[in-house]
């Protein structure tokens, strides 16, 4: 039977190694930077085979800043279909336009203008989806959340964690047997909530965030809500890596050793929501919990960062305060 399993897990990394495989060698490194937060430049990871190498001293230099700032303007320019986009020129205009807030897509893209512009496109299209005409501005607060949308976010199943790793990454925990909601856009508003405000720190602007998909324990205790909702988690991959102005640099996966139905159902679709660039950002890891936290280490996330307690019960405390906290301070 440990024959068996361990065949099943030899499975999955022999899916994408070949893409990994054919990567030139710079681009490979790039890759394992991203997993493992390494940077020479203290930028966290970059895109794989798309590093544009930009510096705080490009950033100081106000000249090289006003034509990043012009040539996404162009390109936005260039973009035909943009109606949710146009909207929020009516609703806030000065928001929209903010050098602030425009340079947060250019640092997501790494000053790739054309790609920010194409980011920004989508981030309002996809406010406009979740929100309505509440999303026409750029600071999203709970009291624009149904009853149902702060249940989601009390939920835990997608949060921010408190903690960083070791490169000063974001962390976000998806843990899918947590999920509650009514409606998926309950799960997508609370963690569209949450990266918002994690975008607002500007190490996370730089360095990215870094997903870790908590999956161990669904053979044993059963599918939680989320779990074959597949729509939703297409959708929050599209969420996280294309259209929030905030780099994704990696996504660790974590699962149990019988892994015979996750191969079956779960690592196909991971081809279909991350494609063959996304999946250059994967890694996995099964066995206990124990096994997994080490693992975690390995690449810059500390245990006390993990929102579980030595059972394996999922830890609310921190999340709700935190949550408070935000309402108090009008957030």
């Amino acid at each position: 039977q440990q024959q068996q399993q361990q065949q099943e897990q030899s499975k999955i990394p022999s899916l994408y190694q070949p893409e990994i495989d054919r990567l030139p060698m710079e681009q490979k490194e790039t890759m394992y930077k991203d997993l493992y937060g390494l940077d020479e430049q203290g930028f966290g990871g970059g895109d794989v085979g798309n590093r544009r190498g930009y510096t705080l001293e490009n950033e100081n230099d106000h000249l090289w800043m006003r034509n990043k700032l012009e040539d996404f303007e162009y390109h936005l320019d260039r973009i035909k279909k943009k109606e949710a986009y146009e909207l929020a020129c009516l609703h806030c205009p000065d928001e929209i336009h903010s050098p602030t807030f425009l340079r947060k897509f250019l640092r997501a893209e790494l000053y790739d203008a054309k790609l920010a512009a194409r980011r920004y496109v989508r981030f309002w299209d996809m406010s406009f989806e979740l929100w309505g005409e509440r999303g026409f501005k750029t600071k999203i607060t709970q009291e624009d959340f149904s009853e149902e949308d702060m249940e989601s976010l009390k939920s835990g199943g997608l949060r921010l964690l408190r903690g960083k790793d070791r490169a000063g990454r974001a962390l976000v925990w998806n843990r899918t047997a947590d999920f509650k909601f009514i409606h998926p856009k309950n799960m997508l508003r609370a963690l569209w909530y949450q990266l918002m405000i994690a975008s607002d720190d500007e190490e996370v602007q730089h360095k990215g965030w870094v997903v870790i998909a908590y999956a161990r324990g669904y053979l044993s205790a059963g599918q939680g809500p989320g779990y074959f909702q597949r729509d939703l988690m297409n959708t929050v991959t599209k969420l996280g890596f294309h259209v929030l102005p905030v780099r994704a640099v990696a996504l660790h996966h974590c699962f149990d050793r019988d892994v015979k139905f996750f191969n079956r159902t779960v690592v196909p679709l991971l081809f279909v929501w991350l494609g063959k660039k996304g999946l250059q950002k994967y890694q996995r890891h099964s066995g206990s919990h124990e096994d997994i936290l080490f693992a975690l280490m390995t690449y810059g996330i500390r245990p006390e960062s993990i929102p579980m307690d030595t059972m394996g019960n999922t830890v609310f405390d921190e999340h709700l305060q935190w949550i408070e906290d935000l309402r108090a301070a009008g957030r």
